[in-house]
């Protein structure tokens, strides 16, 4: 196989060639595992975000003239000293040959570069193992409005578990509690006993 060579998008056209091959890849992992994902139209909004304010964010692997592989991340706007990874995708046909591993590591090098601390994802249960492998950790992150009281939430839930982190933004209280399991249960209890209260699996690591 050729040697992977690293591509930033450089412009629209570049964010349209990345789009449709992400788009793709992701459609096709979504019939397969059933995994969540970001609605394309979202997707695509924040490729256009990330190229106006950040083009370092965003960039893409070939093997030859074939994209084979794409990032995309964001900086939390609830936490700025955090890279949030939106997108890691490698065509199906590829994977396991180290593609996403010299993406990954290609976007926290630039992260350490312009002073981000920590670099976050979504819990993918298919793509965990790859990210454990990274040293990313597992948290449950809990979005709780400031007219909810985080104790009150964490009682009426019966979570019995320590924050690790708060942060304050718009209202809302963010929250992290390590975990060792990503059961989608717990969401689904807390948005039962707490519907204002937005759960989420993250990983994350620091840099």
């Amino acid at each position: 196989m050729e040697e992977l060579k690293v591509r930033k998008v450089k412009n629209l056209d570049d964010v349209k060639k990345v789009f449709n091959f992400i788009s793709s890849a992701i459609f096709n992992d979504v019939l397969k595992n059933g995994d969540e994902f970001i609605p394309l139209h979202e997707l695509y909004e924040t490729m256009i975000d990330t190229f106006v304010k950040s083009r370092e964010l965003e960039f893409y692997g070939t093997v030859g003239k074939t994209i084979v592989g794409a990032v995309v991340s964001t900086v939390l706007p609830y936490d700025p000293k955090c890279l949030f990874v939106d997108i890691i995708t490698v065509s199906e046909n590829l994977r396991r040959k180290g593609i996403a591993q010299e993406l990954l590591a290609e976007l926290e090098t630039i992260a350490k570069k312009k002073g981000f601390e920590k670099m976050r994802v979504l819990h993918n249960s298919h793509a965990r193992p790859f990210f454990e492998r990274n040293k990313y950790s597992l948290k449950l992150e809990l979005a709780i409005p400031e007219t909810l009281e985080i104790e009150d939430v964490i009682k009426i839930n019966n979570l019995a578990l320590k924050s690790s982190n708060i942060l304050k933004f718009n209202n809302i209280n963010f929250v992290q509690y390590n975990v060792s399991v990503a059961d989608k249960r717990i969401k689904n209890y807390i948005a039962k006993n707490t519907p204002l209260v937005k759960a989420n699996f993250i990983m994350e690591k620091k840099i």
